[in-house]
């Protein structure tokens, strides 16, 4: 398999100015020249970014963080494939309105160690601008993606968040519930092979009709199921 080296300092200097970065499917290492002592400006303009991968990937925190240093401005990180970057890296970041969060897992060859906590750090840090989160196939326990559906929900009210992927991770259904009764702005949701989900309503919902009629019928499936 090549890969490409990338001089992080290079990279910088060359294009202080750049606002969208898409490596899809690229794989790289970032380097820095022996003679650089001194670190320049990173990607202060940056607003966008894709690491993603389909194969495989060896971003680390080191060179998510050497990247990434700079990014104030981020708005879109896709991270899709890149199980190597911690949540606490990412939370470190220095963008404060980070509205597109793209960490789900597509990896058919690959078998990585996949964190089981960490999701609620990131739902906590940018609560108040994510419009967009992808889960897809991480391994978050039910009880830390619990409270980060808690996060999210807002305590009742969450006017943000327009697409959730769920898909094969271990969300219990009450948590599904109050990010269903408390995101109003919610048109996109992805259940698909969610275990701790009722059967039959492992599926994709779109637009606000679907994302209603999901909340009625888990509700009564809940109730069904505690015998109330």
């Amino acid at each position: 398999m090549s890969q490409v080296h990338v001089y992080a300092e290079g990279l910088h200097a060359s294009c202080p100015k750049l606002e969208v970065l898409r490596l899809l499917n690229l794989i790289f290492s970032l380097k820095s020249r022996p003679s650089s002592s001194l670190k320049g400006p990173g990607f202060s303009h940056l607003q966008e970014i894709c690491l993603a991968t389909s194969t495989y990937s060896i971003i680390t925190d080191s060179i998510f963080s050497a990247l990434l240093r700079d990014c104030t401005k981020l708005r879109v990180l896709d991270l899709r494939g890149c199980y190597r970057v911690s949540p606490e890296s990412i939370c470190e970041l220095p963008c404060a309105d980070l509205e597109r969060l793209y960490l789900g897992m597509y990896l058919t060859s690959v078998n990585c160690i996949l964190p089981s906590a960490g999701c609620s750090l990131l739902t906590r840090r940018w609560r108040h601008s994510l419009q967009e989160l992808d889960l897809t196939g991480l391994n978050f326990s039910d009880s830390d993606l619990s409270q980060a559906l808690e996060i999210l929900s807002g305590g009742g009210m969450n006017n943000m968040l327009q697409s959730l992927n769920l898909t094969g991770t271990k969300v219990p259904a009450t948590a599904v519930r109050d990010v269903l009764s408390s995101c109003q702005a919610l048109t996109h949701l992805d259940l698909t092979s969610c275990r701790n989900i009722p059967r039959g309503m492992r599926c994709v919902y779109r637009g606000r009709e679907d994302i209603l009629q999901c909340l009625k019928t888990l509700c009564t499936r809940m109730q069904e199921d505690s015998g109330v």
